[in-house]
């Protein structure tokens, strides 16, 4: 018995890598070229994510890293192939893999989302608090430079005045020995 692909809407994971040739700024119109293929064959997208930039295992077509994208969708078998040969075609698209899927996978997909969200958003407000600690540790060190200074400042005064005192007694005996060595001061 010959298997047919069946006509009813299945569930599909696409994974997909875009060459690094491109920048984060023209991703979206990427992911969206692609989005909108699945679309043209009839696809309900139900999860999309983001997976970053990341170094490849193996070069692939001299690229060494690239982004990678997972969608899942719901798409009539027979629609499969059509999508698969719109993708191929794509020259944005290094690889792609489309793999059949199942509810228990996309809720698994979705927890592993909020989770990572979750953590995400901890992992933020730990940097706001260690980001606020350190602004609180430059103001005091600040603070405590300003008030070391300002103890030096009065030190170097008291050093520049001993130093106009030490220049006017040697100024005067500068005048006694220039007296001396003209020989006008020797009687007296």
């Amino acid at each position: 018995m010959a298997k047919n692909k069946s006509s009813e809407k299945t569930l599909y994971e696409l994974l997909y890598l875009v060459s690094n040739k491109f920048s984060e700024d023209e991703l979206p119109a990427i992911t969206g070229k692609v989005e909108g293929a699945i679309a043209k064959e009839g696809g309900i997208i139900k999860y999309r994510e983001t997976w970053g930039k990341k170094k490849l295992a193996y070069r692939i077509k001299l690229f060494t890293h690239g982004y990678y994208f997972l969608v899942v969708f719901e798409l009539d078998g027979e629609r499969l192939a059509i999508l698969d040969r719109s993708i191929r075609m794509m020259s944005e698209i290094l690889r792609h893999q489309a793999l059949r899927t199942t509810e228990e996978a996309l809720k698994r997909w979705i927890e592993n989302k909020d989770k990572n969200l979750e953590e995400e958003t901890g992992r933020q407000e730990k940097t706001e608090k260690t980001k606020e600690l350190k602004e609180e540790k430059k103001t005091l060190d600040k603070k405590a430079k300003e008030s070391a200074t300002k103890e030096e400042k009065a030190d170097t005064n008291e050093k520049a005045a001993k130093i106009e005192e030490k220049d006017e007694k040697s100024g005067d005996l500068d005048e006694r020995l220039n007296k001396i060595l003209e020989g006008t001061d020797l009687l007296k």
